[in-house]
């Protein structure tokens, strides 16, 4: 506990050493020289020794973010890392660290490696190298005392990913610092994956023999993956028998290309939409004289698409629901206060005509 050592009475036979050590801590981090005092003995003094002790504390940082999301299954993502030395003092040598994305979600992988940069060199340091594919690998990075690196990633969700947020966590960044192997932290993101948004709803008045409208909407969320072939079918007799579309084909309802079709049954296939794109279109149907009193739901197919050319089945919430309600009964006008006053004195006033004839 104290701050100097005194060492006494000693002795060491010829051509033999004793070594000595001593634990030590330090309040702060820094380049500390120590210097003995001379040693002496009975053969006269053998002068003092020095050395530095480097005393390191968070000397490391490492920093990861999805770019952009929610993303699409199917879609691509770039991860931006930042590595850095935060020592004044020292050369950080040798960084390195691993990134599991399997083990945060399946089928998660790096890919066009290697990354990219904005000075377009290598990612962190001369002869610094990130590999793999659903492991990625730093090795070899090199950072001068207070700099930083930063290279960007690009991942490829799998097309059977769920809907969801999913926690990606590295391993921890390590380095060598003036002959110390240095231990930093973790770094964690969220990546949220979402697939198309998919909406329906009836308008007007649903009578026996009336015509109402349906409206869908087609929403990507994606900021930056498109998406194509856009594709669901709605049964329209299944709800109502002989509920049917009007004036269909129409092209390029919901992107250049795309075609609703169907009477019976609404077919859309071609569909596409564009980063944070979306679509909305209208058809008109036909309720039969026939329709029973009642609400009834519609349900449309599964939506489908693909994205970056490969197919994406959605999942079985990925339907557009609404009710539609049949009303035959006829409405029964009501009367005001005053309206039921009038009729009450127009009655009177005929009591007391035909009283007057009588």
């Amino acid at each position: 506990g104290s701050g100097s050592v005194t060492y006494t009475g000693g002795t060491v036979t010829t051509m033999a050493s004793c070594t000595i050590t001593v634990d030590v801590t330090a309040a702060s981090p820094g380049a500390y020289v120590n210097t003995s005092g001379p040693l002496t003995s009975s053969l006269g003094s053998s002068g003092t020794a020095s050395d530095t002790l480097n005393v390191l504390n968070g000397e490391l940082g490492l920093t990861k973010m999805f770019v952009s999301g929610p993303i699409l299954p199917g879609g691509l993502v770039d991860l931006e890392y930042t590595v850095s030395n935060l020592s004044g003092l020292f050369t950080a040598t040798g960084i390195t660290f691993t990134d599991d994305f399997d083990s945060a979600l399946p089928g998660l992988a790096a890919v066009g490696l290697p990354p990219s940069t904005p000075d377009g060199g290598d990612p962190c340091g001369m002869g610094s190298t990130v590999t793999g594919s659903s492991v990625l690998t730093l090795a070899g990075g090199m950072l001068a005392p207070s700099s930083s690196c930063t290279f960007t990633v690009t991942l490829l969700v799998p097309t059977d990913a769920p809907d969801g947020t999913y926690t990606s966590t590295s391993g921890a960044v390590s380095a060598d610092l003036s002959g110390v192997t240095v231990t930093g932290p973790t770094a964690s993101s969220d990546l949220t994956v979402a697939f198309l948004e998919f909406s329906k709803a009836f308008f007007g008045e649903a009578t026996p023999g009336s015509i109402i409208g349906l409206e869908f909407t087609i929403s990507n969320p994606d900021p930056v993956n498109p998406v194509t072939d856009i594709t669901f079918t709605d049964d329209l007799d299944a709800v109502i028998p002989g509920l049917e579309a009007l004036d269909l084909p129409v092209a390029d309802v919901c992107g250049a290309g795309s075609d609703l079709s169907g009477t019976s049954v609404i077919t859309l296939i071609g569909g596409n939409l564009g980063p944070a794109g979306s679509c909305t279109f209208v058809v008109s149907l036909q309720v039969p004289a026939t329709a029973p009193d009642g609400t009834f739901t519609n349900v449309t197919s599964i939506l489908d698409a693909r994205v970056g050319g490969a197919p994406v089945m959605g999942e079985a919430a990925d339907v557009a629901m609404a009710d539609i309600t049949i009303s035959n009964a006829l409405e029964i006008p009501t009367l005001s206060q005053w309206g039921l006053m009038l009729l009450i004195a127009m009655l009177a006033l005929v009591a007391v005509r035909r009283l007057q004839i009588g």
